[in-house]
């Protein structure tokens, strides 16, 4: 396992086409949930205040929190992603994009050396910045490229599988603004 392990992670990182085409058969569950785990209670060991005595228990109940919004968070992702494949009649690959969703978010791990790099860096906070946003292009591409891989979309469809969602959240946003407008408008003298 230990060797399949880091043969997943060193290519997801540097060719993830094969990769993900190899987990993608063999759907590491078990893998797939530790790298969740790993990478929600690294914001806690990123951004909260170090431990001490007094604060353990914070501290812990910190790192049990963000294991299960992490867990939670990544079981929603897929599950709404699964509901839109429907569209295409791609649906019932809910595991397969778990795994590969989950394995895509391995390069948040540079976030520690990132951080790292702002504490030292003399020119600011700016140089953190870019690598913390390249870190996040890393992901968002590596996502996007899950469910390609997933779902067997072509480009074209992938960015409408990825759009139509904000597209949906921006007519509900719209119909929610003028649904008060309204009502403002109807109370008015």
């Amino acid at each position: 396992m230990n060797n399949n392990f880091l043969n997943n992670f060193y290519g997801t990182l540097f060719t993830p086409e094969k990769t993900f085409e190899e987990i993608k058969q063999t759907k590491p569950m078990v893998t797939a949930i530790i790298i969740v785990i790993l990478i929600s209670v690294l914001k806690v060991f990123l951004y909260s205040e170090p431990m001490t005595s007094a604060n353990s228990f914070l501290y812990g109940s910190n790192l049990v929190f963000a294991s299960f919004s992490g867990i939670v968070s990544w079981l929603f992702f897929a599950g709404f992603f699964e509901l839109i494949a429907k569209i295409f009649n791609r649906g019932s690959r809910y595991k397969t994009l778990l795994v590969l969703s989950a394995f895509a978010m391995l390069p948040w791990i540079f976030l520690g050396p990132v951080e790292i790099y702002k504490m030292i860096d003399t020119s600011g906070a700016a140089g953190g910045m870019f690598l913390g946003l390249l870190v996040f292009i890393w992901v968002i591409s590596l996502q996007i490229y899950a469910i390609l891989k997933t779902y067997e979309l072509n480009i074209g469809k992938t960015v409408l599988f990825i759009l139509i969602p904000f597209l949906g959240w921006l007519v509900f946003l719209n119909l929610i603004i003028n649904f008060f407008n309204t009502i403002a408008h109807l109370f008015q003298r």
